[in-house]
């Protein structure tokens, strides 16, 4: 998989190449986190593009048949003095069934609702009788062209990239440098997706790629702290929302995805056939999970009781997060996981342990992994832990370097020492410093 960025925010350009694990370095503020954000939002906003759009069309069509219905229903003379609970649980359910149905629902079952809801309130034979012959003739005569509601698909797959994208990037998605327009373009596999912005719109998407997988965006291990007062009032969301990566995240790390079918087949997967990444994630996150009205919570042992997430130390929050989307069943084969900086709250034992983690992923799952650090000792981690297991031929590494007053990414090909000079300059300064001390001692 390539990513080739241009004019988008601080970046002038960037060509990411994703075989496997992909770590991006360099100094901060110069648009690092920025292609991760831009896999994140390309992904999540075009994967099962096509049912969010039917989602769309069925919610303003339903809108619009429950106005039809309605106005119908309430002229009729016959009908004024009619259970007012009755009429509206029958628009409800036949507006429901003609925006899923394109507006053609079958006599039968046309009647079947209107009594199996008259029956529900007592209503009069005659009266079901004159609904259930109204709403007859009303499908008959074309309901579906009374729809004023009528938008190029096309069109709503532009908006719906606009408004993930101005989520994510807080409106600022072009160029911070000029007015050029902003270009983001992904090959998988000889297959494209281009897209184009201009004054922080989507202007145009082409190209013969479908997006199949989402992605996971990991920058904060203290996000665990919030399942404890929002997992339980995540249900609203569904797949019309555009969620931010937090929210995404959260939704994820939810159990109210437990009863989902689609998940059993990655959770049953987790528990029977990745018993070394399940060994390397218990000798640091050992125990099993639990929710009760308080929360979520780690059973160990060694406790009494089980303790909150949220009283969990912040480095091993960053391995309950992994632990949790595989148990779950959400981390699934040929997803994107990006991690941004996971290093910065691990002990450096821990900092090796995630980055075996991270290659163990990828061996496993096939996972394109892109991954921003600023330490030399969890790059060198993943380096070795990718020779390892034999996937270094599926690792990439960059460097940002300043470009017409932006930055770009330069990729670094078998000698990382470009990268290892840069890291280690701070270490040179503070030699420099100790050097100077020991001379005015």
């Amino acid at each position: 998989m390539k990513l080739k960025i241009e004019d988008f925010g601080v970046i002038k350009n960037a060509d990411i190449k994703v075989d496997g694990i992909t770590v991006i370095t360099g100094n901060n503020n110069t648009g690092k986190s920025t292609i991760g954000k831009v896999f994140f939002t390309c992904f999540n906003s075009l994967c099962d593009i096509e049912l969010k759009i039917e989602d769309i069309i069925i919610k303003k069509h339903y809108t619009e048949y429950m106005e039809i219905i309605t106005d119908t229903l309430l002229a009729i003379p016959e009908l004024e003095n009619i259970s007012r609970q009755f009429i509206r649980l029958c628009t409800r359910k036949l507006s429901d069934k003609f925006a899923r149905n394109k507006g053609s629902i079958d006599e039968v079952e046309i009647k079947k609702i209107i009594q199996d809801v008259g029956n529900r309130y007592g209503v009069e034979p005659q009266n079901i009788l004159i609904v259930q012959q109204i709403m007859i003739n009303l499908s008959q005569g074309k309901l579906v062209g009374l729809l004023t509601a009528k938008v190029d698909e096309l069109d709503l797959e532009k908006e719906i990239v606009t408004r993930y994208f101005n989520l994510v990037f807080d409106g600022q998605i072009n160029s911070l440098y000029d007015q050029k327009d902003a270009n983001i373009s992904i090959d998988i596999q000889g297959k494209e997706l281009n897209l184009l912005f201009k004054d922080n719109k989507c202007q145009t998407i082409d190209g013969n790629l479908t997006i199949l997988h989402q992605a996971f965006y990991l920058d904060d291990p203290f996000i665990a702290d919030e399942l404890d007062d929002r997992i339980r009032n995540l249900s609203f969301y569904d797949r019309e929302q555009l969620l931010s990566t937090r929210e995404h995240l959260l939704w994820n790390l939810s159990d109210l995805q437990e009863n989902n079918l689609n998940n059993v087949m990655d959770a049953v997967i987790f528990k029977d056939k990745l018993e070394e990444i399940d060994t390397l994630l218990n000798s640091v996150v050992e125990g099993e999970f639990l929710i009760d009205n308080d929360g979520l919570k780690l059973n160990q042992k060694k406790y009494k009781q089980p303790i909150k997430v949220s009283n969990l130390s912040t480095g091993l929050k960053s391995f309950v997060i992994i632990k949790r989307l595989l148990e779950l069943g959400n981390l699934r084969n040929k997803d994107i996981l990006i991690l941004d900086e996971p290093e910065i709250h691990l002990h450096p034992e821990w900092q090796i342990i995630y980055a075996k983690l991270i290659v163990l992923l990828q061996q496993k799952f096939d996972l394109s992994i892109i991954v921003t650090t600023h330490s030399v000792e969890f790059l060198d981690a993943i380096d070795y832990y990718s020779k390892y297991y034999k996937i270094n031929d599926k690792c990439n590494y960059y460097m940002s370097v300043e470009k017409d007053g932006g930055f770009a990414f330069q990729h670094i090909e078998d000698d990382l020492d470009k990268i290892y000079e840069k890291m280690i300059r701070p270490g040179l300064i503070l030699d420099k410093l100790k050097y100077n001390l020991e001379e005015n001692e």
